[in-house]
């Protein structure tokens, strides 16, 4: 019962992550092919394709450092933001938020993010604050924390 169980998890984060393994028997080798079946940026949720341009954007002379998320909530990690980026003379902290419609709802914002953030701002040298992506209109705004 219990490799079932470790089975079923592995299917599951497979349907998650949309990955496809497919398995055959070819001159008595097992041949596993894996594809990933997510279109355009890698991702069906439009947060996460929004991430993915925003880093694939980024100049190659700037430094950028992409936070580890978990977005499941696991392992109770609350970043402060998204990306930390730097270039002379200043250190950027981004929280990026992607919407459809034409405004983000306050409850997108979490509180320990606005916070962080503020406090951060207030260092010299130090920009931060929230990227809002609004998807209906292709539009996307910097605000300061």
């Amino acid at each position: 019962m219990f490799w079932f169980g470790r089975i079923s998890v592995i299917r599951l984060l497979l349907n998650y992550y949309h990955i496809q393994v497919n398995m055959r028997e070819e001159g008595g080798l097992i041949v596993i092919e894996i594809e990933n079946k997510k279109k355009g940026s890698g991702s069906k949720n439009p947060g996460k394709a929004f991430e993915k341009d925003f880093y694939d954007s980024i100049p190659e002379n700037v430094f950028a450092y992409r936070m580890k998320d978990d977005s499941l909530g696991f392992a109770n990690v609350k970043n402060p933001c998204d990306f930390i980026l730097y270039k002379i003379p200043n250190l950027y902290l981004l929280e990026l938020k992607s919407h459809k419609g034409k405004s983000i709802p306050f409850g997108a914002l979490q509180l320990n993010q606005v916070e962080s953030l503020y406090q951060y701002s207030t260092i010299d040298g130090v920009k931060a604050g929230f990227v809002f992506n609004f998807r209906d209109v292709n539009e996307t705004y910097f605000v300061n924390a």
